[in-house]
This record gives structure tokens, sequence and C-alpha cells, in this order.
């Protein structure tokens, strides 16, 4: 084995950018700057020196390699399980709707060397391949409500999730699917769990005023349209509001409220980007 560096087991965390190709060039920049930052946020939630972990850059992903000898192996894991689902979802708050971040991560575990171009050995090659599984893209499409997709491959399922011992990593939260990959031997079963994020993005609410117009619209016309068309039940809504709003009112909720524009103050991008420059 003479000139082979060092071969080191280590646990092998690779995340990736959903949809990072159809970005432009400045929402690729903060995307790359934010995966950083979540990642790290991540490590350190886990407990892990961030000194003692090696990241090889991949532009829209990131390959993470955790020390070779964890204090505790199964926390860690869980910990940074859970917390890349907290930390994606607290960055998403903060950005517009077209920068928002949905990260593809696989993790794995196996013999690694550091190479002239980067890190080498099956644990590398493995999450790599995870992470671009069919699977995984497809579970991270049908669940638009999370962040984070993480596929774990069956060695480390068996090691970490299958008897429900830790906490963080509980077997209900997984399914199973066939990965095919390449090399073959890599293929066969894995396992995708998609983490709870900090808040599940979705339409911003309504200003109080707009939902409560808006409800009495639903209440007024629920039953309206079912039998007559939309002009119809659009002109009875329409009067009955008019009338309910003007009627009774103190002050709060008159017509001037009625006739305020809906969309002001929620704007549908969901706040600023301070990476977006």
């Amino acid at each position: 084995m003479s000139g082979l560096p060092p071969g080191k087991r280590r646990v092998c965390l690779m995340a990736d950018i959903e949809s990072y190709s159809t970005r432009r060039n400045t929402e690729q920049l903060s995307l790359q700057k934010r995966l950083r930052s979540v990642v790290e946020e991540a490590v350190t939630a886990a407990g892990v020196p961030r000194r003692r972990v090696d990241v090889q850059e991949q532009g829209d992903g990131l390959l993470v390699l955790l020390p070779q000898k964890l204090d505790d192996e199964p926390r860690a894991v869980s910990l940074l399980y859970t917390a890349l689902g907290d930390a994606v979802g607290r960055g998403n708050l903060r950005v517009r709707a077209s920068l928002r971040m949905r990260l593809r991560v696989a993790v794995g575990q196996g013999i690694t060397h550091r190479g002239a171009n980067g890190w080498s050995g099956d644990g590398v090659l493995e999450v790599s391949r995870l992470c671009d599984c069919g699977p995984l893209r497809a579970a991270l499409a049908e669940n638009p409500g999370r962040d984070v997709g993480v596929i774990l491959p069956h060695h480390l399922y068996r090691d970490l999730v299958e008897q429900g011992d830790y906490p963080g990593l509980a077997p209900e939260g997984f399914t199973r699917v066939a990965v095919e990959l390449r090399p073959e031997r890599l293929s066969g079963d894995a396992w995708i769990g998609l983490p709870e994020t900090a808040a599940a993005p979705g339409p911003r609410a309504a200003p109080e005023h707009d939902r409560r117009v808006r409800g009495l619209g639903l209440s007024l016309t629920d039953g309206m349209a079912r039998g007559a068309g939309a002009a119809a039940g659009a002109a009875a809504m329409g009067f009955v509001l008019d009338h309910t709003l003007s009627s009774g009112s103190d002050g709060d909720g008159g017509p001037a409220d009625a006739q305020e524009d809906p969309g002001a103050g929620g704007e549908a991008d969901g706040g600023t980007d301070a990476d977006a420059g």
C-alpha cells in the first residue's frame, strides 16, 4: 500500500441544493453562502467542534466529513438530522420566495482517504450517489411543505434507527426505498426521512382585515355558489357585505376597511434577503 494516504472511517454527509441550476447568478451566490451557514449551524448544534470537521466545496453542495472519533455518534447524527431541518426552515422565513432553499442530504459512513483533489473512498462515493438518486428527488418534490430530505444507506439505518433507541431517529419517520447506484455494489435498500422544519413554508397569513372580509365572503357565498352562477354569487356577496360593514359600525371595520387593498402589507415574497445583494 505504498503511497496510499491513511484511511479513516468517518461519518460522511453530502448536502445539495434543489433546483440550483434554475436560479440566477446572484441567487446562486446567495444560496451557496446560506448552505455553508446552515451546515455550520447544524454541526455546532450536533456538538461537533467545527475545527475537527472537513468540508469539501461542490458549488451547489457540500461534502462534510465528521471527526474520526466522535464522542457519541448516534447523538451527533440525531442532532444533525433535526438541526438541518430547523436551520433551513428558519433561514427560509427571512428570504423572498425565489430564494427559498431546499436540500437533499445523504448521510453515510465508510473509509475515507484525502486525495490530491479531494476526499475519496466508498463512504464519500456512497453519499455522493445517494444524494442525487431518484427516490430522494421524488420524496422532496412530493412533500412541498418540507425543506430537507435525508437519505441513509441501510447499514447506517440499521445501526442508528432500526432499534428506535436514539431520540430524533424514530423508525416511523423513515421510508424504505430501493436505489440503483453506480457502482452496482452501492445499490440496495435505503431509507428516507423528512425532518420537520422550523416553520413549514406556505402562503403568508393575510392581514387581519383581509381575513375578516374573506371570511364573510366565504360564509355568504358558500350556499349560493352551488345553485347560482359566479356572477350572481358575486353580486349577492357584494350586497350583503356592504350592508354588513355599513350597519352598526363604530368606526372599526366600516366602509374604509372594505375598500383597503387586500394585498397591502402582505407581499407574496415573504420578506427580504440580506444576502441577495
